[in-house]
């Protein structure tokens, strides 16, 4: 049932190297494909980054998507940044919106929930990034004057973390830090803003 996948779901952030089978991603895809767009108009694109698209989940990983202080792409001292590994997935699916308006924004959303959810049925874990160089994405991407809204990775967790965060390490170097594979009932930072159920739902 979708409540008991939305309640064993984490946001994955480190991933074993098995692949995503080609029929599970197909589903994922033919769920977006499915998924509705407010008046028909679909103005955005889904990119699929897999394997051959590895140069570009690097520039994510690496230059784009690392916030310091709560801010994306803060300058600081090694060591102090905590990275997004969700855009290290086997499969980084990359929403762009074509327009700035609201409604394509909240098409986008909605796209990438529906994929989320298809993806944790079949098994896989995903991790959302919203942390995003929005143009500068789209032009790594050969698609100069869009941006992007979310990005979402799947795959398979390498294992699920006991502790809060593990360290980053490039080079023999100690980069900075991003949260473990926690399991829903270890508190991370994230999770402690989560209010309580009457504080978010009103029955009117």
């Amino acid at each position: 049932m979708l409540k008991e996948i939305l309640e064993k779901r984490i946001t994955a952030k480190w991933w074993s190297d098995k692949p995503v089978e080609e029929e599970k991603l197909q589903y994922i895809l033919d769920c977006i494909y499915a998924t509705p767009s407010k008046n028909g108009k679909y103005n955005y694109e889904v990119h699929v980054l897999g394997e051959e698209s590895q140069d570009i989940k690097n520039w994510l990983y690496w230059e784009s998507t690392y916030c310091l202080d709560e801010e994306r792409g803060k300058e600081g001292p090694v060591g102090n940044r905590r990275y997004n590994g969700q855009v290290t997935a086997p499969i980084v699916l990359v929403w762009l919106e074509d327009n700035s308006e609201r409604e394509t924004r909240n098409d986008c959303l909605v796209s990438s929930a529906m994929a989320m959810i298809a993806a944790e049925e079949v098994g896989l874990q995903t991790g959302f990034c919203g942390c995003i160089d929005q143009k500068q994405t789209g032009i790594k991407l050969d698609r100069i004057g869009m941006k992007t809204a979310i990005i979402l990775g799947i795959g398979y967790i390498d294992k699920l973390d006991t502790c809060v965060r593990r360290d980053v390490v490039k080079n023999e170097v100690m980069c900075g830090f991003d949260y473990g594979n926690c399991a829903p009932g270890i508190k991370t930072p994230p999770r402690f803003r989560k209010p309580k159920f009457e504080e978010l739902i009103y029955r009117r």
